[in-house]
């Protein structure tokens, strides 16, 4: 239950952080954030992989929404991830 738990609220972190990375980066000159689904991109993966070729976000708003994003991937997606890993069968071989 715990990990269901996880993806809705990680979910929920994607679409508000896709919002706030939209609103601060749209407008950006030299920026690459311009439809949504770039703001949508740029969220996902930063949650899936925490580091990528996907241009920075240049706006300091842009950046905060940034770090916080890798913290919530780094600390709440693994950390869920190794406590459910209690869950498994022990096999020892």
């Amino acid at each position: 239950m715990s990990l269901l738990l996880v993806i809705i609220v990680t979910l929920l972190v994607d679409a508000i952080g896709t919002a706030f990375v939209y609103a601060f980066e749209r407008n950006v000159k030299g920026g690459e954030m311009h439809p949504l689904f770039d703001a949508l991109f740029f969220t996902t993966v930063q949650l899936l992989t925490v580091s990528s070729q996907i241009k920075n976000p240049l706006t300091v708003a842009g950046r905060v929404v940034d770090v916080f994003l890798e913290i919530w991937a780094v600390v709440v997606v693994a950390g869920s991830a190794g406590a459910d890993s209690e869950l498994l069968p022990d096999r020892r071989f």
